[in-house]
C-alpha cells in the first residue's frame, strides 16, 4: 500500500465537554487477549521502526495465526505522548497526540494493519518529526479497528460518541474517529464544519452537490501504560 493512500488524523484543541463514547462490541471485535495480542505487535513495530534493530520477528509468540487476525482489516494506529485511557465506557485522552496513520479501507489483514499503520504513524506522518529511541517510554499506543462503513443519506443520522464520520467532496477527503469527536463533544453541525475545515473547503461545503458523508464504528483499545507497561 502506498503512503498517500493513508488518511491522517489531525489532534485538535477540546473546545466542548466530552460525551461518553458507546464501545463496539459488534461482528469482527477481537476479544481481551487478541487486543493484547495486538498491542504487543504495534509494540514491537513501534520499537523496531524507531530503533532499527532486527530483534525477533515481529510475531514470534503471540496468538495471531487465527482466522479472525488474516481477516482484512481498516486499522488507525495512535502514538501518545503518556497515557490515554481507552475503556469501554469511554475514551480519557490524557496525552497529546504524536503521531496517527491508518486507512477507512479494509486492504490487508488485522495483522498486517496494525504493522504498517504503527509504523506510519512512528516514522511518516508529516504533521510531526519522526518517534526518537528516546520516546519510547513516554509513548502510549492506542489501536482502532474499524467497522461498518457506510454512507448516511442525512447528517441527522450521526450520532456523536459513536460514530467516526468522514467527508467526501471530490478528490477532498477529512475524517474524524470516534473517540476524537466523543472527547470533544461537538455538535454534528461543527463536526461537519470542522471537517469542511480540514479538507480545505469552506464550512458549508457539506450542503454542496456531490458531497457526501459516511459514518463507521470502531473498536478501540490502548496500552495501559507509557511504554506498553502493564
Amino acid at each position: 500500500m502506498r503512503a498517500a493512500s493513508l488518511l491522517l488524523v489531525a489532534a485538535l484543541a477540546a473546545c466542548h465537554d466530552p460525551v461518553s463514547l458507546e464501545a463496539y462490541a459488534g461482528p469482527g471485535a477481537v476479544d481481551d487477549a487478541g487486543k493484547r495480542a495486538l498491542l504487543t505487535l504495534a509494540r514491537r513495530t513501534l520499537r523496531a521502526s524507531v530503533t532499527g534493530e532486527r530483534g525477533r520477528p515481529l510475531m514470534e509468540g503471540l496468538a495471531l495465526a487465527g482466522a479472525p487476525f488474516k481477516r482484512k482489516v481498516a486499522v488507525f494506529t495512535t502514538l501518545y505522548e503518556d497515557t490515554v485511557v481507552a475503556g469501554l465506557a469511554g475514551v480519557d485522552e490524557k496525552g497529546l497526540q504524536r503521531g496517527c496513520a491508518g486507512h477507512l479501507q479494509p486492504l490487508s489483514s488485522l495483522t498486517d494493519a496494525v504493522v504498517l499503520t504503527t509504523r506510519m504513524a512512528a516514522v511518516a506522518d508529516p504533521r510531526y518529526s519522526r518517534v526518537s529511541a528516546s520516546e519510547l517510554d513516554d509513548i502510549t499506543v492506542q489501536l482502532s479497528l474499524i467497522h461498518g462503513l457506510r454512507p448516511v443519506p442525512r447528517p441527522e443520522e450521526i450520532v456523536v460518541g459513536k460514530h467516526g464520520v468522514i467527508l467526501t467532496l471530490g478528490k477532498r477527503t477529512a475524517t474524524y474517529l470516534p473517540q476524537f469527536l466523543a472527547q470533544r463533544g461537538w455538535t454534528v453541525d461543527k463536526t461537519l464544519k470542522r471537517l469542511c475545515k480540514k479538507a480545505g473547503l469552506p464550512s458549508g461545503a457539506w450542503r454542496r452537490p456531490g458531497a457526501r458523508l459516511s459514518v463507521y464504528r470502531a473498536q478501540i483499545f490502548a496500552e495501559r501504560s507509557p511504554g506498553g507497561g502493564p
